[in-house]
């Protein structure tokens, strides 16, 4: 199938946020290039010729990786949506219509996902529900740890198509929060973004698109790269996070619009970044509990000589795990009740009873099976 009308580049970002790397991918069909004053780019690569031009040809990239990544606070132009993300331009087309097919799309995404993006915006247009080998490449995507996001397309249309987990698909949404009169619907759409009067960064050499520094345009071309901007702020905040968390903090904190609920024009909602960015920083401390990373027990060792009061916290723990003691010998001692991350022992067994000095065994487990174990010494 080829696909034309709404771009024309494949990008990829990295994020270079306040904690860690990520790695963006965006997918446009003619090459996404930003202007390197306005954006850090790092290698890319062009599918159709095999080789690294990867400049535009078309604009559309350019305008599209705009929106996401534009660099900010520098007092020039405009600001990305992840504005510290840099570009992996991923060319999939070399003509100046804007086309490319689906199988150049899916070997950008397979190359943007081997060399470690997050987040992959792919905006172009059909008027065919996703294709099999597009859909694998989403899969491919997930497998790798990222996540595809996908421009829901201008035609105004419910083309009956399936819900598709394997991408993101976006509709887009004017400065009232309505949906756009061209935006396509359907049992496809995931969540929705802005995608009318997005204002860009433009490619001066381009044609039939270039010309000034900025641009305006509509679009759900420009609705995906929002969101996937927003996943991209989400990944920079734990990228431990598994491509599911990361989709599931971005369907939960959307503004929900239209009839309550999921529904097939907005999705889950109009993507909200605040929101977005706040519940990432809570989730990544949940995230860290459920993987039971840095549980300590304090204070440890507890010595009556030193602690007046008769407890021991096992901290950095799901609120749902168990939390056992026992002796060394492998005997039960009790179990305790976790809440607000920690779960406190009394130095005492299940019937109530002070416990003797000696070494003592925690085992932490979580719902999902995992497991971490410590000692506790108690000193009297």
């Amino acid at each position: 199938m080829w696909l034309s009308d709404l771009g024309q580049a494949h990008w990829a970002v990295k994020a270079e946020f306040w904690v860690g790397d990520t790695l963006s991918c965006s997918a446009e069909q003619s090459g996404a290039y930003i202007d390197f004053a306005k954006a850090r780019p790092v290698p890319g690569f062009n599918v159709v010729d095999g080789n690294t031009n990867t400049s535009d040809a078309y604009g559309h990239g350019t305008f599209v990786a705009g929106v996401a990544a534009a660099v900010g606070n520098n007092a020039i132009d405009v600001t990305g949506v992840a504005f510290n993300t840099s570009i992996m331009p991923l060319r999939i087309s070399t003509d100046t219509a804007g086309s490319a097919s689906e199988f150049d799309i899916a070997l950008a995404i397979e190359y943007a996902a081997d060399h470690g993006a997050k987040v992959c915006n792919v905006s172009f247009g059909s008027d065919f529900c996703d294709s099999p080998i597009f859909l694998d490449a989403g899969t491919y995507m997930q497998s790798k740890g990222g996540l595809v996001v996908q421009a829901a397309g201008n035609s105004g249309l419910n083309r009956g198509c399936p819900t598709t987990p394997q991408v993101i698909i976006v509709s887009a949404t004017d400065e009232n929060d309505n949906l756009a009169s061209f935006s396509n619907i359907g049992n496809e759409i995931a969540v929705a973004a802005p995608g009318v009067h997005i204002i860009s960064t433009v490619c001066n050499a381009c044609t039939p698109l270039g010309g000034g520094e900025l641009g305006s345009g509509d679009g759900t071309s420009f609705a995906a790269p929002i969101a996937a901007g927003v996943l991209a702020l989400i990944f920079s905040i734990d990228q431990t996070f598994t491509a599911a968390q990361a989709q599931q903090i971005l369907f939960d904190t959307a503004d929900d619009l239209g009839p309550a609920g999921y529904d097939i024009s907005y999705g889950w909602g109009r993507v909200n970044a605040a929101k977005a960015v706040g519940v990432s920083g809570e989730r990544s401390v949940v995230f860290r509990q459920e993987n039971l990373v840095n549980v300590y027990a304090y204070p440890n060792p507890w010595d009556i000589r030193h602690n007046s009061r008769r407890q021991i916290t096992i901290a950095n723990i799901p609120d749902d795990s168990s939390v056992k003691i026992f002796t060394l010998s492998g005997l039960w001692v009790t179990t305790l009740q976790p809440s607000n991350g920690r779960a406190v022992w009394t130095l005492t067994n299940d019937s109530g009873q002070s416990v003797a000095s000696g070494l003592y065994l925690y085992l932490v487990k979580t719902n999902s099976g995992n497991m971490v174990r410590g000692k506790i010494a108690i000193i009297k």
